[in-house]
């Protein structure tokens, strides 16, 4: 049967809880099924703008309560790891962009873990290309667990084994080396050929009530600039984000990023939002950190979409950034 194992290293801290919310708990095959779905429906909404439509799409590809997907996701650690303290706001202890207030520091699997991730279909039967669009985009731009819209939870592979009757479309051909080994002009490379792949032959909506990556509304940056860990890269995009959200002198917010604006938040009416931005780190050849910023906005108001639009622009300024899709 088709099969393909993938040996994944964190990049960055991992934080993930089980049914205890306070205790950190071992990745499971199920955290990486959700992240999967919803890359599945970010590519797929940008053609369906039905949710019975999308959810029955999805339905085939992941299964439901009803029927099994016809992937089977394995997942376990080459030994137990014990969680360290990490803080999840590193930023704040930074002079000139943190407000000296608490990191809020929690329990989190470290960088360097290697997990197994393996990935097994039914005899004779391919690896749908919906679930390889959407496993790759994972593995290109997300990331896992909490707080992984701001750079934590990113996870890479370092090796990989195809069964022999695994077939794959040649895109993917980036898996063969890993992202480990591309230098930041070869992972531009490999995204432009994912989301020429990923999108070829899908009719696009115009509208969408969910996060979609639909090209004009839909923001895709990485940096060019560099950055030694995947803290230092945390602290970069946090310098952005907190010196655009005071008051300039003629009293103006740029992105008024609390309150649910474009950047989500708590609070009422509505209770709360999830970010449109996905802010996640990826570790290149040298041991190089690059951010790579994730914006779709589909479902913001034209008010908050701009803001947003103006911080992807000074991102794209500020980190020597590079479009690899969308114009937002």
């Amino acid at each position: 049967m088709p099969k393909v194992e993938f040996i994944l290293e964190t990049v960055s801290p991992l934080f993930l809880n089980g049914a205890n919310s306070r205790t950190p708990d071992l990745l499971r095959a199920a955290s990486v099924r959700g992240q999967l779905r919803y890359w599945f429906r970010a590519i797929k909404g940008a053609s369906i703008n039905s949710s019975q439509r999308l959810f029955e799409e999805e339905a085939k590809v992941f299964g439901t309560t009803d029927s099994g997907s016809p992937v089977t996701i394995r997942m376990w650690t080459e030994r137990d790891y014990q969680p360290q303290s990490v803080p999840m706001l590193p930023h704040r202890r930074v002079r000139g962009i943190g407000d000296g207030g608490n990191e809020s520091r929690a329990d989190a699997f470290a960088e360097g873990i290697r997990i197994h991730l393996q990935l097994v279909t039914r005899p004779g039967v391919p690896f749908p290309r919906d679930f390889l669009k959407a496993l790759a985009t994972w593995q290109l731009i997300g990331g896992v667990g909490k707080r992984s819209r701001r750079t934590f939870g990113a996870m890479q592979h370092i090796q990989w084994q195809p069964s022999a009757d695994a077939k794959f479309p040649s895109p993917l051909s980036w898996w063969q080396d890993g992202l480990n080994n591309l230098n930041v002009d070869n992972y531009l490379a490999a995204l432009n050929r994912h989301f020429e792949w990923a999108f070829k032959d899908l009719e696009r909506t115009q509208h969408s009530s969910f996060p979609a990556l639909m090209p004009d509304t839909s923001w895709i940056v990485v940096s060019r600039q560099h950055y030694g860990s995947a803290e230092e890269a945390n602290q970069e995009a946090f310098r952005l984000i907190r010196s655009r959200n005071h008051p300039a002198g003629d009293g103006t917010v740029y992105y008024n990023l609390k309150n649910q604006g474009p950047f989500g938040g708590v609070g009422r009416p509505v209770g709360r939002l999830a970010s449109p931005l996905h802010v996640q780190v990826r570790r290149l050849a040298g041991g190089r950190y690059h951010l790579v910023f994730t914006a779709m906005a589909n479902a913001l108001s034209a008010k908050h979409r701009q803001s947003l639009k103006q911080f992807m622009a000074d991102a794209v300024t500020e980190y020597d950034g590079v479009t690899v899709w969308g114009t937002l």
